[in-house]
């Protein structure tokens, strides 16, 4: 019994190690193309901010949450006073 937990343990470990072994052969690659000019790691990816923007823009329920938050954000600053 003991040697068979010993085992699954010991295939598990190995598993995780060939898992990060694959994913820093795969960052040493990228870090290689970025070197060699190939890829511009620095680059960003468009975030989803940039995916939905503008998607409301002609909605009027989107015009009612902006007056909405207008309003609220006056309050607190004549709360606040």
């Amino acid at each position: 019994m003991t040697g068979s937990y010993l085992w699954d343990y010991w295939g598990r470990f190995m598993a995780t190690v060939e898992e990060r072994l694959e994913r820093l052969e795969r960052e040493v690659i990228l870090l290689k193309l970025s070197q060699s000019g190939k890829v511009n790691l620095a680059a960003k990816k468009p975030g989803w901010i940039s995916k939905i923007e503008g998607s409301f823009k002609d909605s009027p329920d989107f015009a009612e949450i902006l007056r909405l938050g207008r309003e609220e954000r006056k309050r607190e600053i004549l709360n606040e006073e």
